[in-house]
């Protein structure tokens, strides 16, 4: 798990590095820090549909929505992929049954973090943190080996919890320990 954290420590510098050089190329005040704000709300958007992907479409909304009224050359959409951390794929769309273009966090660690982060804010309010566990609830067994199931994923669960509430993922839902990811 140090490595882990480590690893976003070091996307905590380079999105803030980053931050600064689109700050100044779309003369917004660094210190909003829109990039991390767009990257979290894409995050957040992924959880709530349950899919490690946005359409174009979505995405642009979502990052947009954070500095708008700029041309597309100017927006923080473009600034976003420009920079690597937002990136195009063309994915399967069930419901439009066709291949469409879709947008993903340019880094599966990154994006790992950004959603469990997401997830735990979600779920994890109140005074008792454990209720989310239990079975049938948003994170009970069934939804850590089917929904949440990626191994970046639940290396970002173990980390976050334990921050957030100093109980281990496994003493939440002991029934991981004989699930391999």
């Amino acid at each position: 798990t140090k490595g882990f954290n480590g690893v976003v420590r070091a996307f905590s510098q380079y999105i803030s590095g980053i931050n600064k050089k689109v700050a100044n190329e779309l003369d917004y005040n660094a210190r909003r820090d829109l990039i991390t704000s767009a990257l979290k709300a894409v995050a957040m958007h992924m959880v709530q549909t349950r899919q490690p992907w946005l359409s174009y479409d979505e995405a642009e909304r979502i990052v947009n929505a954070h500095l708008p009224g700029q041309g597309h050359s100017k927006s923080l959409m473009t600034a976003l992929l420009r920079e690597g951390l937002l990136i195009e794929e063309r994915v399967w769309c069930e419901s439009d049954d066709e291949i469409c273009t879709a947008i993903q966090i340019g880094y599966e660690r990154l994006s790992d973090y950004l959603c469990v982060q997401s997830l735990l804010d979600s779920h994890l309010a109140g005074t008792d943190p454990t209720s989310a566990f239990l079975k049938g609830g948003p994170l009970d067994h069934d939804a850590l080996c089917g929904t949440w199931s990626r191994p970046g994923i639940h290396e970002a669960l173990h980390i976050l919890i334990a921050e957030r509430t100093g109980l281990e993922l496994l003493d939440l839902v002991p029934s991981l320990r004989e699930t391999h990811f």
